[in-house]
């Protein structure tokens, strides 16, 4: 998807909605325009962020070489807790 241009958005916003706004223009010195797009580009960041996460965690967990490390690291930090 390629944007091109500007797109026009109207939103109804909650108090809480209102007041995160609000916060942002405030506290960070940001124009209306520019909370909202920084929200939404932030949002969009966590999410794919998390999505990135749990898919890499998925196949380690999915990977017997990487489940056969992460046993013996345990096995060598549980040997070594006698010593303390």
């Amino acid at each position: 998807m390629c944007y091109t241009g500007s797109v026009h958005l109207s939103v109804r916003l909650d108090e809480d909605a209102a007041r995160a706004l609000e916060y942002l223009e405030r506290a960070r010195g940001m124009t209306r325009s520019e909370a909202v797009r920084d929200a939404l580009i932030r949002a969009a960041g966590e999410r794919f962020a998390a999505r990135v996460l749990r898919v890499e965690g998925e196949r380690l967990m999915n990977d017997p070489d990487y489940r056969d490390e992460v046993s013996r690291i345990a096995a060598d930090w549980d040997a070594g807790s006698d010593a303390w």
